[in-house]
Parts: C-alpha cells; structure tokens; sequence
C-alpha cells in the first residue's frame, strides 16, 4: 500500500519526521503482540510444540545446547564450551534449534542466545524431559 493511500492524500519525505524513539516503541508493540500471539499458540498447540521439539531434539548435542541456553549464552561462550572449531560448526548445530526453540536477542551489541517463549512457556516437567538427556549425558 502506498503512502498517498494510507495518509489519504500526497506524503512526502519532507513532511515525515520519525525518532528512533518513536520507532523503538513501535517495534517493542509489534514484540508484545508477536509474544502474545505465539503464548496463545503454544497454549492451544501444546502436545504438537512438544511433539516437534522431541524431534528436533534428537541428539545429545543439541540437548546439551539447548540445557547450555537456559540462561542467554554469548556465540564464543557456546564455541568454547562445546569445543566447536569455529562460530560457523556453532551455526550448525543451532540451525534446526532456530525453528522454535532457540531465538537469538541483543544486549549492549552483544548476540545472545535463549530459549524461545513457546520453550520457556511449557511446564517445567515438559522441558525437563526434553532435556533429560542432556543431563545424563553430563555426569
């Protein structure tokens, strides 16, 4: 949709003046929104998140990944941890966690990675069983 037809008349850039403030709220309405949305989803969809995450959830890796982010975790803490040789074997492993499970977040320039709401929302016995392996695979 143009901006003649959204403001009704002719828009130009001149007469459009937009903070990085005014932009910065949007953007954290747009997130409240978006949250609410997939809370509501994973709620309804409970039994099929679960199902899918016990599929992606396959390999000690990527169970070991995934117990590593309960708390946000930066790229290099990850990389060292699991003695990747590079950010890129990282990439590989957090690829398919990327599609529900894991979404990455920004604080102070630094990329973290966490779990996802719809993860962190399921009940806590849930998740402990999706990660149980995770946790026998340490000791």
């Amino acid at each position: 949709m143009s901006a003649e037809k959204l403001f009704g008349g002719k828009v130009s850039a001149a007469n459009v003046e937009v903070t990085s403030q005014q932009l910065l709220n949007e953007l954290i309405e747009i997130k409240g929104r978006v949250g609410a949305l997939e809370n509501v989803a994973g709620i309804a969809n409970q039994e099929i998140l679960i199902k899918y995450f016990r599929e992606v959830l396959n390999t000690p890796q990527r169970r070991q990944i995934m117990a590593a982010c309960r708390e946000p975790q930066k790229r290099d803490e990850l990389v060292s941890k699991f003695r990747f040789n590079s950010p890129q074997a990282l990439h590989h492993h957090l690829k398919p966690l990327r599609e529900g499970l894991i979404h990455e977040t920004h604080s102070d320039g630094v990329m973290l990675y966490e779990w996802s709401l719809l993860f962190k929302r399921l009940p806590q016995k849930k998740k402990e069983s999706l990660l149980e392996e995770a946790k026998q695979t340490k000791n």
